[in-house]
């Protein structure tokens, strides 16, 4: 549910008890009120609309007391009065009392309310199942907004088993009603291929709807066609149009693509101050995302001076507000000393936190701790175990240190056929340290005939790739391929940010 301008409805709703002294109640007047509100009203605004038109007519006291005749718009409005307002559990369920009358005797909205505020744990009775039956009730009578949230569900395989298509057609349901957030999620499904064949120029159609009607995620899903060319054609200064319309409406993921947009120099020019700018009007509502980006910048200096205790600051935020791979970085800073004391041991516990979570790089800075016996005892068969999570999440840096062990014998066999294949990986996957291992390894013939030119393209390879002791090794030896390593090329893994 998407309440738009709560705040004078609970303004007169906290004022209750006065309104309730100061004014008789007045049934034939608010019966008109409820009586006067348009079908197409009913089926599709928000409760917080619905209550302050009623409210901008009459009173909450002849509202309490058509409840209490029985009615069951009023009884709905009434419990959803005082649900967002209520902050004890004990007036929570006086609330909860009036929306389950309502919802007995076949109000849809009641129904949906109930199902939201179950699912959002609002209920002290709540369970995830009940607010499945209740949006599948409200949802069965064609209350769009159940329609759109059950759909989802499907999406989601939340509460109920995944299913795209079935999703889809709950939406399609809610859309066909003319609901924003049905149309939205229809252009959803479109643009990502989900339950229907991908095709971003019907997605277009559908968020276009939505977008009419001001809705921010359509705006926003409108930009992402224009920035991916998803059923038009690329175009960076049409989808920065979009991301900014909905950011400036106060939308937080739009102010976030915003300030991704100009970080990248997509559809403006770079500007990192300007892309900090808008990470934080995003990060003052708590967006997740927003904070990790303005975390980073602070550990930059991009944008911003760089301020690593600002930057921790900004990490825990991002946790606390559902982005786990902070938990990384948190990790990194406590192992550098960056911004906090150096902490090996916090460092391990951070980046068992992410490792939890399957982030992949939470893997590899356990797998680095492990082999370097930092934080914990050392232990390089519990860093190969880390190493091989990390790359299965995605992560083939870790392919590299699995090399060196290999290379060593360290916790394994010493295995130099092993040790090509897992350079061979990283180096694959873009990591240069991983393509330095491959040329010492045909520079030295271990596990393999030894070969001077393959040596020379693949140190080549690391150099291209930036790393410095290729860059040295070729300056050094500017023909031939000599078995000499760089003497810090072995070093055991090091801990790396995101």
């Amino acid at each position: 549910m998407r309440a738009s301008n709560l705040l004078p409805v609970l303004a007169l709703i906290l004022a209750l008890p006065r309104i309730a002294c100061a004014a008789a109640p007045d049934i034939p007047l608010v019966k008109t009120a409820l009586d006067a509100i348009p079908a197409r009203e009913w089926a599709l605004a928000s409760s917080s609309q619905v209550l302050g038109e009623v409210l901008s007519q009459t009173n909450m006291a002849g509202l309490r007391a058509l409840a209490e005749a029985g009615d069951p718009r009023a009884e709905q409005l009434v419990g959803f009065a005082l649900i967002e307002s209520a902050p004890t559990d004990p007036e929570r369920a006086a609330a909860f009392a009036w929306l389950r009358k309502s919802a007995y005797q076949g109000n849809a909205r009641a129904e949906y309310n109930l199902g939201y505020y179950h699912a959002d744990g609002l209920d002290p009775a709540s369970k995830s199942a009940a607010a499945m039956k209740w949006y599948r009730t409200a949802a069965g009578q064609g209350f769009a907004a159940a329609q759109e949230l059950l759909g989802r569900a499907y999406d989601q395989g939340d509460c109920v088993r995944r299913d795209a298509a079935e999703g889809l057609r709950l939406c399609r349901l809610a859309a066909d009603q003319g609901y924003f957030d049905g149309e939205s999620c229809v252009g959803d499904h479109e643009a990502k291929g989900l339950g229907t064949a991908r095709d971003g120029a019907a997605a277009l159609v559908w968020y276009r709807k939505a977008a009419a009607q001001g809705d921010t995620h359509a705006q926003i899903g409108i930009g992402n066609l224009y920035h991916d060319g998803n059923g038009v054609p690329h175009d960076d200064y049409e989808a920065m149009r979009w991301f900014r319309t909905a950011a400036d409406q106060g939308d937080d993921v739009g102010e976030t693509f915003v300030g991704w947009m100009y970080d990248n120099g997509y559809g403006a020019p770079t500007d990192r101050a300007m892309a900090a700018s808008w990470y934080r009007k995003a990060a003052d509502q708590h967006n997740a995302q927003a904070e990790d980006h303005l975390a980073f910048d602070y550990m930059n200096g991009s944008g911003v001076p760089k301020n690593y205790t600002e930057a921790m600051q900004m990490f825990r935020a991002a946790l606390r507000d559902g982005e786990v791979d902070a938990a990384v970085s948190i990790g990194y800073l406590y192992s550098e000393g960056l911004g906090v004391p150096t902490n090996q041991i916090a460092s391990v516990s951070w980046l068992k936190l992410a490792a939890d979570h399957g982030v992949a790089l939470g893997a590899y800075g356990l797998g680095v701790h492990y082999m370097n016996g930092t934080g914990v005892t050392r232990d390089p068969v519990a860093a190969m175990r880390f190493y091989r999570a990390a790359i299965a999440g995605g992560s083939f840096d870790a392919a590299v240190n699995i090399g060196h062990l290999y290379k060593e014998g360290d916790g394994v066999p010493r295995d130099y056929v092993a040790a090509m294949h897992w350079y061979r990986l990283s180096a694959d996957h873009g990591n240069p340290v991983g393509a330095e291992g491959v040329a010492l390894l045909y520079a030295c013939g271990m596990g393999i005939v030894a070969d001077p030119v393959q040596a020379r393209q693949w140190m080549q390879k690391a150099a291209d790739g930036g790393d410095r002791n290729a860059k040295t090794w070729l300056v050094t030896y500017p023909t031939g391929a000599p078995c000499i390593a760089c003497t810090d090329q072995a070093k055991p893994g090091e801990m790396v940010d995101r």
